[in-house]
């Protein structure tokens, strides 16, 4: 299977739908929201996310939103807000792509007063699906801090396997110390509940 020369000219089409949730690209606009959800989740965000650690306002909200746009559409970073009917929940993101293999890793954040419900499990595993259906995607990777519990139990209950254990990896954005990186990868889709998951033709 070849790898993809021109990414620019894929057709993505969205939004992406699940029992619960939609899943679309992040857009002009979204920023109020976006700083909301941030807002209240400063605290636990802090230990793990870099940009965490710098002030935010709706204006540099805004600014994310519209960078996050423009990339998307250039096929560079694939940034979709998750939603509960008209409540932003949160955000999971394809990123670091090399589209001569095609492989990318997977990101997400969820804002505090919606965790534990499911709801990051159900969009990384919609996410999943479209990346290696729709895509074409051969690997998928998820990256965690291995003390970020949280984070980790995502790929774990979808299956991702423990591809590597990384010491000194990074920068711990608090202490300045460097953390161990967990790598989950998944190759195919194989064992993924797809029943409530669609997308346009």
């Amino acid at each position: 299977m070849a790898g993809i020369e021109k990414p620019i000219l894929l057709d993505l089409p969205v939004p992406i739908r699940t029992k619960r949730l939609t899943l679309h690209p992040l857009q002009t606009g979204d920023g109020a929201a976006m700083f909301t959800a941030i807002s209240e989740s400063m605290a636990e965000f802090a230990p793990w996310l870099e940009w965490a650690s710098s002030p935010q306002t709706p204006e540099t909200a805004e600014e994310t939103a519209r960078r996050f746009s423009a990339e998307f559409l250039l096929r560079k970073h694939l940034s979709f807000a998750i939603f509960s009917d008209a409540r932003f929940l949160g955000m999971v993101a394809l990123y670091g792509f090399k589209w001569n293999i095609p492989s990318a890793c997977c990101g997400y954040w969820l804002r505090t007063s919606e965790t534990g419900k499911g709801y990051m499990t159900e969009s990384v595993a919609a996410l999943s699906l479209y990346a290696f259906r729709h895509i074409g995607l051969r690997r998928l990777a998820i990256l965690c801090d291995a003390d970020n519990l949280k984070s980790i139990a995502v790929p774990k209950r979808l299956d991702f396997a423990l591809e590597a254990t990384s010491p000194m990896a990074d920068i711990h954005p608090q202490t300045g110390e460097p953390t161990t990186e967990l790598v989950f990868v998944r190759l195919n889709d194989a064992g993924l509940d797809d029943a409530s998951v669609s997308w346009p033709a």
